[in-house]
């Protein structure tokens, strides 16, 4: 009933219920994370080659489309 009243297909909150992110996603958000974490500890002024370096430095190594 509660579906009806707001109008969402049953498919959609069952996708959404049963939802589960896989490891590229859940690399990705700790990656991102990571990222904004360096850039804002640095005067936010740090661009794509600086945070390259500073991930290599913890061992991590992407490419700069990624970044």
């Amino acid at each position: 009933m509660m579906l009806r009243l707001l109008k969402i297909p049953k498919n959609t909150y069952f996708d959404w219920v049963h939802y589960i992110e896989t490891a590229q996603q859940r690399e990705a958000n700790i990656l991102k994370d990571m990222l904004r974490d360096i850039w804002q500890d640095n005067y936010k002024a740090y661009g794509t080659p600086r945070l390259r370096l500073a991930l290599a430095d913890l061992n991590l190594h992407h490419e700069a489309n990624r970044i």
